[in-house]
């Protein structure tokens, strides 16, 4: 039990540097009112570093993405509704 902290809050911060990269990389890439009126903003920040990417290609990575943070959240869900269950929080049902 004493790596799980630690693996949380490592995941957390390389997945904050990464969120950061992004947004330094992108605003320098690309100037910051092209990037608010876009319907897809990183889209155009890969576009702007020169590769031509297809765009029905990259929503179908977005969608794909969306999915998993979706089959995620229903993963935690259910184990937090599970631990609350197990402490009496919530009902055992």
């Amino acid at each position: 039990m004493r790596t799980f902290p630690r693996a949380v809050f490592t995941g957390v911060a390389v997945t904050g540097t990464i969120y950061v990269l992004v947004a330094l990389v992108s605003s320098l890439l690309v100037d910051y009112r092209v990037l608010q009126g876009s319907s897809g903003p990183l889209l155009e920040v890969v576009r702007a570093g020169g590769l031509d990417f297809p765009p029905k290609l990259f929503a179908l990575i977005a969608l794909f993405a969306v999915t998993d943070s979706a089959l995620i959240n229903s993963m935690m869900a259910s184990r937090l509704c599970y631990g609350m269950a197990n402490e009496r929080i919530l009902p055992a049902p």
